[in-house]
């Protein structure tokens, strides 16, 4: 329920066409009854949550016919290929700057298109990549998700960092699905 004195409007202080506070009321309770906020400071539900994506991520990479990877949906995007491979290599990146370098921020992470132009070698390198942050993330403590950590975009919790790269995966999985339709292939339901 909203707190006390909250009000819901358009702006103009009335409720939109047809929602009564009630109604409104009613809805929000079941949305927010329903919706699993993230519980910071557990690192199961981190776990929990990112293994989700994943798994989601690699069955719609999966689709990608051999002869696309290279595929651009449009003139100046990204390849099918190369939405996978960021995300491989964005994870390898925090990873490295976290564990072995120890702040410095490598772009090049040579996880690219060049090296790996298969489908079958975009997957073998997404499952690798995979398995090195599922073995991170299952080694930190509940504790260290409050760590405060410096990187090129600002600051913010270990835990908000990975919790943002969850969030970054579900923006290139859905460009992903966008590309593979418009090479005029069904993705496959993750839901």
């Amino acid at each position: 329920m909203r707190p006390p004195g909250q009000e819901f409007s358009t702006g103009d202080g009335r409720n939109p066409p047809g929602v009564s506070e009630h109604l409104f009321d009613r809805h929000l309770h079941a949305v927010s009854k329903n919706w699993e906020a993230p519980v910071m400071g557990e690192v199961k539900d981190l776990v929990r949550r990112w293994e989700k994506s994943r798994k989601a991520t690699r069955t719609i990479a999966a689709a990608i016919p051999a002869g696309k990877e290279d595929f651009r949906p449009a003139p100046e995007t990204v390849t099918l290929g190369q939405q996978v491979l960021h995300v491989a290599s964005g994870e390898k990146m925090v990873r490295d700057a976290l564990t072995v370098t120890r702040g410095k921020w490598e772009w090049n992470t040579g996880i690219d298109l060049e090296h790996y132009s298969k489908t079958t070698d975009i997957l073998a390198v997404l499952d690798r990549e995979t398995e090195a942050t599922r073995g991170y993330l299952t080694g930190l403590a509940d504790t260290d998700l409050a760590t405060l950590i410096k990187w090129p975009w600002g600051e913010s919790t270990l835990g908000d960092l990975w919790y943002d790269g969850i969030f970054h995966e579900i923006h290139h999985r859905g460009c992903l699905v966008t590309g593979l339709r418009v090479a005029g292939v069904t993705a496959p339901k993750i839901w």
